[in-house]
């Protein structure tokens, strides 16, 4: 099983990266093949609703930017992982970018081609307190299962982190995190 996980935050070694690569390495431990697309290294722009992906004329999108490659692997994989932290209220912009982008996935009548019944994580960390964007995260549901029809394995809504060292709270979202990579 191959697993695409999407960080999108602008920190690589960040706090969403470190509770999706335990996800990662837990669902290796279990024989899938894991790959991590840090999403602010490519510099997606925003979709400019020029249909063209409606009217088949290109497999996925006209836009020549970085993720341009990318969508052959969202089509190869069987779990896709989205992580972001909450920036004033919401996803990161490069994230929700490419969710925006997703777009491509959607035919004309509004059913969708490729994604359903591939399976889907969330990993959401905040510094405010937990559950504080459960919004977010049914935010991110409804466009993945609802419209897109995906399948999801579950999610991390992890807030209070305002401490990374934070010894008391990090076994608790660690072993969250190892938990949910294990169901992969």
């Amino acid at each position: 099983m191959k697993v695409l996980a999407f960080n999108g935050s602008p920190r690589p070694k960040g706090n969403t990266a470190t509770m999706m690569k335990v996800i990662m390495e837990e669902a290796e431990k279990n024989g899938h093949e894991t790959e991590m697309i840090n999403v602010y290294d490519l510099n997606i722009k925003g979709c400019i609703a020029c249909r063209a992906c409606k009217d088949g004329k290109v497999e996925y999108c006209v836009v020549q930017d970085g993720l341009h490659d990318v969508y052959s692997k969202i089509a190869e994989a069987d779990v896709l992982m989205f992580g972001s932290p909450i920036y004033i209220g919401h996803l990161t912009g490069p994230m929700k970018t490419l969710i925006d982008r997703f777009y491509t996935f959607g035919r004309q009548d509004y059913t969708v081609r490729i994604l359903p019944g591939k399976r889907y994580i969330n990993v959401i960390t905040s510094g405010s307190g937990d559950g504080a964007y459960q919004g977010v995260m049914e935010f991110l549901d409804s466009w993945l299962s609802k419209f897109f029809k995906m399948d999801k394995i579950g999610s991390l809504l992890i807030g209070n982190i305002i401490n990374p060292d934070d010894a008391e709270n990090s076994e608790k979202w660690l072993e969250e995190a190892r938990s949910l990579g294990q169901s992969i």
